[in-house]
């Protein structure tokens, strides 16, 4: 009887073993697959490679890395899509800008002319008011716009 119960304890203390030689062995290999899906979504990789149809927690997490990788790069087209509209309109805000800058100092130069007729003058001068409000119109919406994309205003 001792005898079977001697053979029995090592039978079992060999099944525990190679039960830790194989949690060990799963272990690693789920380390190894979860580090190299990581590797390439740092990596920048669109075409990742997971074993969705496998029913192994693995499978599952790698599943869900994906969903967090797409929603990761969707949001960084987003912004770069978004910088670069941001870039055009300042651009354009900028030319729109230069123009009126550049008629305020053709007025100037004429309107410091001694010899300029009174009614020239005054033209001038409503010109140069035009100019004034145009540059102000331009700086409210380019105010208005900033608050927008920082989220100030809805």
């Amino acid at each position: 009887m001792s005898d079977l119960l001697f053979y029995i304890g090592c039978a079992m203390i060999i099944c525990a073993i190679a039960g830790a030689i194989l949690l060990r062995w799963y272990l690693v290999t789920y380390t190894k697959r979860l580090l190299h899906c990581l590797d390439e979504m740092i990596a920048g990789k669109s075409d990742l490679t997971i074993g969705e149809e496998e029913e192994l927690l693995m499978a599952k997490v790698e599943v869900k890395l994906r969903q967090l990788y797409e929603g990761l790069r969707q949001e960084k087209e987003q912004t770069q899509r978004d910088r670069e509209s941001l870039k055009s309109t300042i651009s354009d805000i900028s030319h729109q800008v230069k123009t009126p800058i550049t008629n305020i100092r053709i007025y100037q130069g004429l309107l410091s002319r001694d010899d300029l007729p009174l009614e020239h003058r005054r033209e001038f001068l409503r010109q140069l008011e035009s100019q004034v409000d145009r540059l102000d119109a331009l700086m409210e919406s380019m105010i208005r716009m900033s608050r927008i994309e920082v989220g100030i205003v809805q």
